[in-house]
């Protein structure tokens, strides 16, 4: 990750907060995502969101993610990195 890249946490909640119309101060990675309203839509709208920071989810995990954490390491850089910190 290069400086002013924002990381998966950060993507995953401003995408969640877009999506889901929440605020992403008040999401925390052990909020469960099905009371939030989490769907297939919603999961197919968060990629859309994440995509312009980088970020891409990867679709086995993402599907089966019940967290938000879940959701964050589910991510991986568009150029192949995985994890919140763009780790490989």
């Amino acid at each position: 990750m290069t400086p002013g890249e924002p990381d998966a946490g950060a993507a995953v909640l401003a995408g969640l907060g877009r999506v889901l119309r929440l605020d992403p101060r008040g999401l925390r990675p052990d909020t469960p995502l099905e009371p939030l309203g989490w769907d297939s839509l919603a999961r197919v709208c968060l990629e859309d969101a994440i995509e312009p920071a980088g970020w891409a989810l990867s679709p086995r995990l993402a599907s089966s993610s019940i967290t938000i954490g879940d959701l964050v390491d589910s991510c991986r850089r568009i150029d192949g990195r995985r994890g919140p910190g763009g780790s490989a």
